[in-house]
């Protein structure tokens, strides 16, 4: 069957990315690289900062809609001390609120995810803000 959990499932093609020919999987009629990038977003609950979190994923999610990103997950963390805010790539974290002294502008997420997941890419005036 090719349906399963009420996405469809197919195969596919994504094109020539760079000079590399990549294959990739289409859920919910969009392309996704299987070698698509997974963004985790550790938060505390206790601290209420699950709505902060929110707000980023959307924008990670509407910012890099190429199919580099296949997910970004919430993850609440319950364990003591709290006051987690970890935002990672693939195992690889971008910001730690702790060790980067608070939260990050959305810009500068965006550019550390970036230059994890393709780093030539631009980021149109989130780069321009900057220089």
């Amino acid at each position: 069957h090719l349906f399963r959990s009420d996405y469809f499932v197919l195969i596919c093609a994504l094109g020539h990315i760079g000079e590399s020919f990549q294959r990739g999987i289409i859920t919910n009629h969009r392309c996704v690289s299987l070698d698509a990038h997974h963004v985790r977003i550790s938060y505390c609950p206790g601290c209420k900062w699950m709505l902060r979190s929110a707000y980023y994923a959307q924008e990670i999610l509407s910012t890099f809609d190429d199919g580099r990103i296949s997910e970004v997950t919430l993850a609440p963390n319950f364990e003591p001390p709290g006051g987690e805010f970890i935002v990672s790539v693939d195992d690889t974290i971008v910001w730690n609120r702790r060790e980067d002294n608070g939260f990050p502008g959305a810009a500068e997420l965006k550019r550390r995810i970036r230059d994890i997941i393709n780093p030539e890419a631009s980021l149109g005036h989130s780069d321009k803000f900057n220089e």
